[in-house]
């Protein structure tokens, strides 16, 4: 599972195109019933793991938001969360 998309702004300070995001990291924080859901861009799919990202961003998530999602298991619950985000509403799930 995976999201494409066009970034406009990198950490480089230039664009791509199809660029390539996954979570990374989902945790629970049990204290407020939040997720946190790491995701990490990159120019293309990572086809080693010595590829560099060009995207890192944290998101904070409801867990309730989140559990409500469509979706076979929870990390697809997490992707179509990402869907209603902003950064990823224009994406493609690959």
């Amino acid at each position: 599972m995976a999201i494409q998309k066009d970034l406009s702004a990198s950490d480089f300070g230039v664009g791509f195109q199809n660029s390539y995001f996954r979570i990374t990291l989902v945790q629970f924080r049990k204290f407020d019933m939040q997720l946190l859901i790491q995701v990490q861009g990159y120019i293309l799919k990572p086809a080693d793991p010595q590829q560099r990202e060009i995207f890192n961003k944290t998101y904070f998530a409801p867990f309730v938001d989140v559990a409500a999602q469509e979706g076979d298991d929870f990390l697809a619950q997490c992707y179509n969360w990402l869907h209603t985000q902003i950064d990823f509403q224009d994406g493609i799930a690959v």
